[in-house]
C-alpha cells in the first residue's frame, strides 16, 4: 500500500479517500499536470526538481535545494500542509492559523 509508512490517521484518511473517488474523479486527478506555471508562479504539489516522487519540503535546506529548478519567483508547494515562507536566506517565516494578515 502506498501509505504504509504514514500513521494511522493518515492512512485511514487515505483509505476514506479512495473509497471516495469515482473512476471519473480519478482520472480528472491524474490528468492534472505535476507543475503548473502561471505568469512568474509556479504551483505543484510536492518538490519542483522531482514532483513525481512525492518529496516533501520540510526546511529552509530543503527549500534551497528546491530553488535551484525554477525560474519563476514565487512557488507554492502543498504537500507538507504545514505553512511557511522561505526566501534565498533562509525561512524567512512560519504561520499560524490565527495569524492576521
Amino acid at each position: 500500500m502506498l501509505a504504509d509508512d504514514f500513521n494511522i490517521s493518515a492512512r485511514k484518511a487515505i483509505q476514506w479517500t479512495a473509497e471516495q473517488l469515482t473512476d471519473k474523479n480519478k482520472a480528472f486527478l491524474f490528468s492534472l499536470p505535476m507543475l503548473e506555471h502561471r505568469e512568474n508562479i509556479l504551483f505543484v504539489h510536492a518538490s519542483p526538481q522531482s514532483p513525481e516522487l512525492w518529496d516533501y519540503i520540510l526546511d529552509a535546506e530543503d527549500a534551497a535545494s528546491a530553488m535551484k529548478f525554477y525560474d519563476e519567483k514565487l512557488c507554492f508547494i502543498g504537500h507538507t500542509h504545514v505553512p511557511k515562507i522561505f526566501s534565498i536566506q533562509g525561512l524567512a517565516k512560519s504561520i499560524t492559523r490565527d495569524e492576521q494578515f
